[in-house]
């Protein structure tokens, strides 16, 4: 028996559902474990509220387990937690902290098994758990890589027709030679043929990648070609500033979104054309991936190493290209305080009489509430709070959010039925940035007092 979870980091909503999908998992097995998850949830539903990931783990796994375990001693269980370097670092800490507590507390018939870059902050946990640990090397590699990377110039070879310049002899030597400088790391081929793909001449680009320095490290092989890829497709960044604005713009938010963003609505946030955006994009293909969801299209960053690389000054070494995280998220909340201020406005969605229930209110998401006004009512907030530090430009936003838009936000919130999450949110700006006894510190104790508030508040009860 067995229950399994996959971190994306790119999918905070998956990732925040981790605990619950695992119990899931759990309750197909076996009758009993079934009632006591069913059980706990709808108590959970019963009192309508948030809570942390321990009192879920308590709930759904640890209290079901141990119920099922003590009349079923021969039967192993596994829990598998695949990829969890790839939970959102928001969310990050506190998996971290319930799986500390949860793992001295399971059944002895109860295994963790856990998959993960070796991060400081999971290594440590692990450690402290008294983990068995398996150590993978990226340089084992039993033949996998060669074949994936003749595969890949193969296919690129057909779309481009160059089959007679190209001869079969010649791409199994361009893929052998690829596949020694990757020293073992899939990641670094998926990158190098997506690069070889995306321009006009493979063989040149093939031969520019294969003249990079190498190194016994293959994370910084991959680095290397990360620079190499970015001055590929932009080889006048440094002396072009409107694509170096556009660049900082867009991938900046591409990367410090916290879900991730579809074209139209990079480009209502960013004020930038789509046109402009997915000229961008299409140049950044090896690395930035456009995926066709909820009928748009959506722009994710290809892999997590990516993203550490972009972030890191130490590793991404061309100022041009380097981003810092926490600047893109300041601009980002900016952009989110700058459409809500532009949009958001009472009665959105044109229902004429306050005192309905939202579940009488017909709300077309795409014509009322686009998803770049839906982000930014979710997130504006959240980018503001996790900024090391707020400029003044950051508060005075969102001292004229508050002010002038408070209500109409929490209307949209409403219809989203997330009033519980901008209580919580709003709570938390009351312990810092609101002062005590303030109009809005008195509207967040109300949003907290209301019954009921995630399934049935209506514009009328906040007003």
């Amino acid at each position: 028996m067995y229950s399994c979870f996959f971190f994306k980091q790119d999918d905070p909503v998956l990732s925040s559902s981790a605990i619950q999908l695992l119990a899931f998992g759990l309750s197909q097995y076996a009758t009993i474990l079934r009632a006591a998850i069913i059980t706990a949830m709808q108590r959970l539903q019963d009192l309508r509220t948030t809570i942390s990931f321990s009192e879920q783990l308590e709930l759904f796994i640890l209290m079901p387990l141990r119920a099922f375990c003590a009349a079923n001693v021969n039967k192993t269980i596994t829990l598998v937690i695949d990829a969890l370097n790839e939970c959102p670092p928001n969310i990050l800490p506190e998996i971290l902290r319930a799986f500390r507590h949860m793992g001295p507390l399971l059944p002895k018939n109860v295994k963790l098994f856990v998959t993960s870059r070796p991060q400081r902050d999971i290594a440590a946990v692990m450690e402290a758990l008294t983990c068995k640990r398996l150590h993978i090397s990226l340089a084992q590699d039993d033949g996998d890589l060669e074949r994936f990377l003749k595969y890949q110039l193969t296919q690129i070879r057909f779309i481009n027709q160059l089959q007679d310049s190209w001869l079969d002899d010649a791409v199994a030597r361009d893929a052998r030679a690829l596949a020694n400088k990757a020293y073992g790391l899939f990641q670094w081929a998926v990158v190098a043929c997506a690069l070889v793909e995306k321009r006009y001449s493979p063989r040149d680009v093939i031969k520019r990648i294969l003249t990079l320095k190498s190194s016994e490290n293959p994370e910084v092989n991959l680095d290397r070609l990360y620079t190499e890829s970015l001055y590929l497709v932009f080889p006048d960044a440094g002396c072009d500033p409107e694509l170096k604005h556009m660049y900082t713009e867009v991938v900046g938010a591409i990367i410090a979104a916290k879900e991730p963003l579809g074209v139209p609505a990079l480009s209502e946030l960013l004020e930038v054309e789509i046109a402009k955006i997915d000229r961008l994009l299409l140049d950044l293909g090896c690395v930035i991936s456009l995926e066709f969801e909820r009928g748009t299209r959506v722009a994710h960053i290809a892999h997590p190493s990516f993203f550490d690389f972009l972030t890191d000054n130490t590793r991404c070494t061309i100022s041009v290209f380097s981003i810092d995280i926490f600047d893109a998220a300041e601009r980002l909340s900016l952009h989110c305080f700058n459409l809500t201020g532009k949009v958001l406005k009472c009665n959105i969605t044109d229902a004429g009489r306050p005192e309905l229930d939202n579940s009488d209110i017909p709300v077309n998401l795409d014509r009322h509430l686009p998803e770049s006004l839906r982000y930014s009512c979710r997130f504006a907030l959240v980018h503001t709070g996790t900024l090391k530090s707020k400029t003044a430009k950051v508060l005075l936003a969102l001292d004229q959010f508050l002010n002038t838009k408070l209500l109409e936000w929490i209307e949209v919130m409403s219809l989203l039925k997330l009033v519980d999450t901008a209580a919580f949110i709003l709570r938390s700006f009351c312990n810092t940035l609101i002062p005590v006894g303030s109009p809005v510190n008195q509207l967040t104790k109300h949003l907290f007092s209301c019954p009921g508030r995630g399934a049935r508040t209506s514009a009328g009860d906040i007003a």
